[in-house]
């Protein structure tokens, strides 16, 4: 039987032995904890002298077998490596006690990379720039032919936005135009591209007025700084326009303006207008004099149809204009008279004032169907009344499914009777 006393000084017993054996395990603890720290603080020293290039990776820990009780690690000793040596590969604490050491890669100095040269950057032209694409001098459109396209580019060269901008294009007086004693308007039509379909304009011409500054209210847009647009338009020209230099405007109106018709900026391009289904024509022989007041001038000229066609409904035309006066009053129809020969026998023919505001006979009568590359010839003869004491110019045309002719020119012998003069009568001498 045991006493308190025994039993305490058994327990005293037991713990002093659990006390042995936890301090001999705390020493094998601190043993390990410095072999670790050596070879994590070894292998930053190796990776700070070596190449930066090269990652760290950490050292096993030993296995559980060393790190058991009673069966310490073996302590390590650390290595100082030489100056440009870098870790391959991290030293395995349980297989070797030495590191594996490689030769550093050679150093290596990074340099910036190469680049090509920048591009440099066009400057803007500090203008608001119009441009025409497609459609330039020596370009030529045919009058009755098929239609043109071309493009036009609004660009904003300037370091400011234009918030509206009205896009116009519009043909400028036309010298070759039909009827052009008002106004000189090209005829035709022009069509701009809106989205996926095309809108007829009003007029190919600009006309009399502003109305054509108003035309592309309805598309105005904003350009910011640099930015462009581009629009198309596609053009027709009548077969009743004669050929010429026809001369196309782009402009930019300011559609936030309150003066609708502030223009920003314009660009003209030149076109020839071309007819390759036109008649021609050419006098034949001279013209006989034209006594005013009393004999009339004849003469005559021929008309060829155009090759392309093998049934021409050809038209002569014929103007007259007198650059002076009869007692002062205006040259009109009454002043003039016009004959044909039509047939053996000479037929006289009505005067009218035509729409390019000449003095003009009515040759319809004349008008003939011809074969292609056919030819008309005409006779005709002009009177003037008596007064007239200036001479006289014919322009001489014609016209071919509405193709006109090239105008030829003639200019008769004028002749102004001169006035009888009665013999003054003699005196006799009287006798006595």
């Amino acid at each position: 039987m045991r006493t308190p006393e025994m039993n305490r000084s058994a327990r005293s017993v037991a713990k002093s032995g659990k006390g042995g054996a936890w301090s001999r395990r705390r020493r094998v603890l601190t043993i390990a904890v410095p072999l670790t720290a050596a070879v994590v603080g070894t292998a930053a020293a190796l990776a700070a002298q070596g190449n930066a290039a090269v990652a760290y990776q950490p050292a096993p820990v030993a296995s559980s077998a060393a790190a058991s009780v009673g069966q310490p690690s073996p302590v390590v000793p650390a290595t100082v490596p030489s100056p440009r040596r870098s870790v391959a590969q991290p030293a395995d604490v349980s297989a070797s006690a030495t590191p594996t050491l490689d030769p550093a890669p050679a150093s290596t100095v990074p340099t910036a990379p190469t680049s090509a040269p920048a591009q440099p950057i066009a400057p803007r032209s500090g203008n608001l720039d119009i441009a025409f694409s497609g459609i330039s001098a020596p370009q030529q459109v045919e009058a009755g032919g098929a239609a043109v396209s071309f493009a036009v580019t609004w660009t904003n060269g300037t370091d400011h936005a234009y918030p509206g901008i009205s896009p116009v294009v519009s043909a400028l007086p036309y010298d070759g135009a039909p009827c052009n004693y008002v106004l000189s308007m090209v005829t035709g039509t022009l069509q701009r591209r809106d989205g996926d379909r095309w809108t007829t304009l009003p007029a190919l011409s600009q006309g009399g007025g502003m109305d054509y500054a108003t035309t592309g209210a309805s598309v105005a847009f904003a350009l910011a700084p640099g930015a462009s647009r581009t629009i198309e338009y596609r053009m027709h020209v009548n077969a009743g326009n004669r050929t010429g230099d026809l001369v196309l405007e782009a402009d930019a109106y300011a559609s936030d303006h309150p003066d609708a018709f502030k223009r920003l900026a314009a660009q003209q391009t030149h076109i020839a207008v071309t007819d390759h289904h036109s008649p021609t024509v050419r006098v034949l022989g001279d013209p006989t004099e034209l006594v005013i007041g009393r004999t009339p001038g004849q003469f005559r000229f021929q008309v060829t149809a155009p090759t392309d066609s093998d049934a021409n409904l050809v038209l002569p035309t014929m103007s007259v204009a007198v650059p002076g006066k009869a007692d002062g009053k205006p040259f009109g129809r009454d002043n003039l008279t016009v004959e044909a020969l039509v047939g053996g026998t000479w037929r006289p023919l009505p005067i009218k004032e035509d729409c390019y505001g000449q003095t003009s006979p009515d040759l319809s009568v004349l008008g003939s169907v011809l074969p292609a590359g056919g030819t008309a010839t005409y006779t005709l003869r002009v009177g003037l009344v008596e007064g007239w004491k200036s001479g006289v110019v014919y322009t001489l045309g014609a016209g071919a499914d509405g193709h006109p002719s090239k105008p030829v020119t003639l200019t008769p012998p004028l002749a102004v009777p001169t006035a009888s003069v009665s013999p003054a009568p003699s005196s006799a001498p009287t006798g006595h």
